[in-house]
């Protein structure tokens, strides 16, 4: 083989393993593998009763929850009354600054991006005001009122009607949004996918989106897939998460204890690299060492293609796979408090673990403490970082 088809052939590789890659577009490529008790076909399975309901997704960074998203709505697709709409947030929203009503914004611009509202004269005029409200440009409301037409002014009466929970956002802004969904809609039920809000910086943040956006939604009968953060499951976040119907925690695959998962993650790896290249013991000890985790599972064959490619290799054995784990557990570990050090520690001494601050929970959104989903929840340090920890403790 000579060296610019040995570079062509690993490069190959590469982009097969692309960590930047968008996951539609493994999908599309035909690389996506279905995992065992998908959480898509469960979520798409309700929705398909009932589009009305809301669904929350929490997991760690990197184990899919994205992919099952936009399979919620491939799957959605196929249903003639259910129109499905995905929305990342990050790409339109500072996660930063997220405050009462930038949900409905942000799904509300998605509703105009598939549709020209303005060509329909009677919702023109409210999609129109609604972009203007959501991109930062208001004009005064008296300018929308109408006035009385009876020769009566509204005073108040004996009678108090109950507000609604969404009082930070004007009310005329949600009958705006409520006449494009009716437009769009009309009898099909309209199905928002909204991804990155578990990137959200402050809880409070992702509860008031809860508590006043999603009441709207909830008013409007339409039905909801978020992805929240993990700190959802905790303390005073179950409050808001008992305000969806369902749950859904997307865990890493127990690569211990899951034969079809472990199956599962042989198979997303193979769809990129052949066993000419990737012999099956190479291929198991990139599992193992992922934790089950999708992302690293890609990231770390990716590291380790490029150690066989340094190496003047044509094939990755174990040792490459070894030494892209050791690079991969140093860089997870740079930056870690003694207290966060001291917690891994624990957890690898006993496999427990009982998140109880914000940096306890940080440590399993990030990947560090992996949590296993099962009767009795598994807990333990991802197996890049374990090897290192005698080390730093020496």
């Amino acid at each position: 083989m000579t060296g610019q088809d040995r570079r062509h052939k690993f490069r190959q590789y590469m982009a097969r393993l692309s960590a930047s890659a968008p996951p539609g577009g493994s999908i599309e490529q035909g690389l996506y593998v279905e995992p065992p008790n998908a959480l898509a076909s469960t979520i798409a399975s309700s929705l398909e009763l009932d589009a009305s309901t809301r669904h929350l997704i929490v997991g760690s960074v990197g184990a899919g929850k994205t992919t099952q998203l936009l399979m919620i709505a491939h799957r959605l697709r196929e249903i003639p009354d259910i129109i499905p709409m995905y929305v990342d947030a990050s790409e339109h929203q500072d996660l930063g600054k997220v405050e009462a009503g930038s949900l409905l914004a942000l799904v509300g611009l998605e509703l105009m991006s598939s549709v020209d509202f303005s060509s329909i004269p009677t919702i023109a005029p409210a999609a129109e005001h609604f972009r203007k409200w959501a991109r930062g440009y208001e004009r005064h409301i008296a300018e929308f009122e109408s006035p009385p037409d009876d020769g009566y002014v509204r005073i108040p009466g004996v009678l108090s009607p109950p507000q609604p929970e969404w009082t930070d956002i004007p009310s005329y802004t949600v009958d705006r949004f409520a006449s494009l969904v009716k437009a769009l809609g009309g009898t099909r039920r309209i199905v928002f996918l909204v991804d990155s809000l578990d990137r959200v910086s402050h809880f409070a943040s992702f509860s008031t989106l809860v508590e006043q956006d999603m009441a709207v939604l909830m008013a409007l009968k339409v039905g909801l897939v978020m992805v929240g953060p993990l700190r959802s499951l905790g303390g005073f976040g179950r409050m808001y998460a008992d305000r969806f119907e369902r749950v859904h925690v997307q865990s890493p695959v127990d690569v211990v204890r899951d034969e079809k998962g472990r199956s599962f993650l042989v198979q997303v790896v193979r769809r990129r690299i052949a066993s000419d290249v990737l012999p099956d013991d190479a291929l198991n000890t990139l599992v193992t060492v992922s934790g089950g985790v999708l992302r690293d599972l890609i990231s770390l064959s990716r590291f380790a293609v490029e150690e066989a490619y340094a190496g003047g290799a044509n094939t990755i054995d174990a040792a490459h796979v070894e030494r892209a784990a050791d690079a991969f557990g140093r860089s997870m570990v740079v930056g870690l408090s003694s207290r966060e050090l001291n917690a891994l520690k624990g957890v690898k001494a006993t496999d427990s673990f009982v998140p109880s601050v914000e940096s306890d929970f940080a440590l399993i959104a990030t990947r560090r403490i992996l949590q296993y989903s099962g009767p009795r929840p598994r807990f333990s340090v991802h197996p890049c970082i374990s090897p290192l920890l005698d080390k730093i403790a020496a």
